[in-house]
C-alpha cells in the first residue's frame, strides 16, 4: 500500500504527541536560546550575592523562600478543592 501525503500527515499527527513526550521528559519545553545566557549569569552571580548577604540574609531568604512555596502549595491544594467539591464555594 502506498502511503498518500494525507495519510502521511494523519499518521505524524497521531505521533505528536510522542515527540512531545519525549521531549517533556528532560525539561526543555519551551526554553529557547536566549534564557540560557541569564541562567548562567544567574549562577555567576550566586557567589558574590552570597557573600554579600552573609549566613543570616541567606536564613532570612530562605526562610521567605519556603513562606512563599508554602503559600502557592495552600492556593493549589484551595483550588483543587473547590474544583472537586463545587458546593465549598
Amino acid at each position: 500500500m502506498v502511503k498518500t501525503s494525507a495519510s502521511s500527515s494523519r499518521d505524524s499527527a497521531a505521533r505528536a504527541p510522542e515527540r512531545l513526550a519525549a521531549r517533556n521528559v528532560f525539561g526543555l519545553e519551551g526554553w529557547s536560546m536566549p534564557e540560557i545566557p541569564e541562567i548562567l549569569l544567574s549562577l555567576r552571580a550566586a557567589l558574590p550575592v552570597g557573600k554579600w548577604l552573609g549566613n543570616t540574609g541567606i536564613n532570612v531568604m530562605t526562610r521567605l523562600a519556603g513562606i512563599l512555596v508554602a503559600a502557592i502549595a495552600v492556593q493549589m491544594i484551595v483550588s483543587g478543592l473547590a474544583v472537586a467539591l463545587p458546593g465549598l464555594k
